[in-house]
Parts: structure tokens; sequence; C-alpha cells
């Protein structure tokens, strides 16, 4: 049987709202922040979906981040190849 290996870094989006695009020159205040996953785990979640078999060859990193990713694969019914790290190893956040 085939399946999807992806190699790839699994992050954390942050994403902000603005009420508006600001005036050229100006600023806008943001919040609040949200936090998605996002990276690799984009082209796991499509294929996952699509009834691919999938799976991650890579470490996911522990803290909040990593407990997000780790939930998101779960619920896709996504494994992760290599066990989780020994010692504390923060997720990558991008914002």
């Amino acid at each position: 049987m085939s399946r999807l290996v992806v190699i790839g870094s699994l992050i954390g989006d942050q994403m902000m709202r603005v009420p508006n695009l600001p005036e050229r020159g100006g600023d806008v205040l943001a919040g609040p922040i949200t936090a998605q996953p996002g990276g690799a785990f984009n082209i796991v979640a499509a294929a996952a979906r699509l009834g691919m078999p999938t799976v991650v060859a890579g470490r996911v990193g522990t803290g909040p981040v990593g407990t997000m990713l780790m939930e998101a694969l779960d619920d896709l019914g996504v494994d992760v190849l290599l066990p989780a790290p020994s010692t504390a190893i923060p997720a990558v956040a991008s914002g």
C-alpha cells in the first residue's frame, strides 16, 4: 500500500486581526493572537483529508505549539514516525 511520507517543518502560524488596513505610513493595532498549524502541516492535512495514508517523518517539539500540532495530527489520524524528544525542545511558531 502506498503512503505519503512528509519530511518538512510543521510550525504554528500566529495570526492577528486588524480592524482595517492602515493609511500609507500609518499604524493600526492588531490582536488578539490566534494560532493554528502551518508549514508542512498544510500538505499533511490536504493528503489525509483526501484519504491518502500519510505520516510525518520528523519530531514535533514540546510546549503549547507542539501540543497543538500533535492534537491536530491526531485529529487527522496521522502518525509521527520519530518518538517524542526525551528533553524539552520548543516547537517553532511563525508570526
